[in-house]
């Protein structure tokens, strides 16, 4: 079974936030998700840094550890037209944002499982009938 990863679980794992060990046990055994997840976290650990909760050295510790993740141990997936048109709909249909239906999206075209810290995307996944990975 393939479990899409989101920002909040991927950032959470940068930032070494409550359960990083239980993520990390998680990204260790393979994950997906779309380029998005990339982007989305590297401004996290921006964010972390201008509020000063990251020093610089921190900052680029975990910007390493995300690249060195992204095609490694997380599967990186284009976001392409289908996945766009889903999680447009998803979006629509449950008041979200495209950012979050877009990894529902990748997780139903998957038929896998989604990890996530947001309780509304969490919400709307299972709608779709899609499995949820508690981290």
């Amino acid at each position: 079974m393939t479990v899409t990863i989101d920002a909040s679980i991927l950032s959470a794992f940068l930032l070494e936030e409550d359960d990083h060990e239980k993520i990390h046990g998680l990204l260790l055994k393979g994950t997906c998700a779309t380029e998005l997840v990339v982007t989305e976290s590297c401004n996290a650990v921006l964010m972390a840094l201008k509020r000063g909760r990251l020093s610089n050295e921190q900052a680029e510790k975990a910007m390493q550890a995300l690249m060195s993740l992204a095609g490694s141990n997380i599967k990186i997936f284009p976001l392409k037209e289908d996945i766009l048109w889903d999680a447009f709909r998803i979006a629509r249909e449950n008041g979200l944002v495209a950012y979050d239906a877009i990894y529902i999206a990748l997780a139903k075209r998957k038929g896998g499982s989604l990890a996530s810290r947001d309780p509304k995307q969490i919400e709307a996944a299972k709608k779709s009938g899609i499995k949820i990975v508690s981290v």
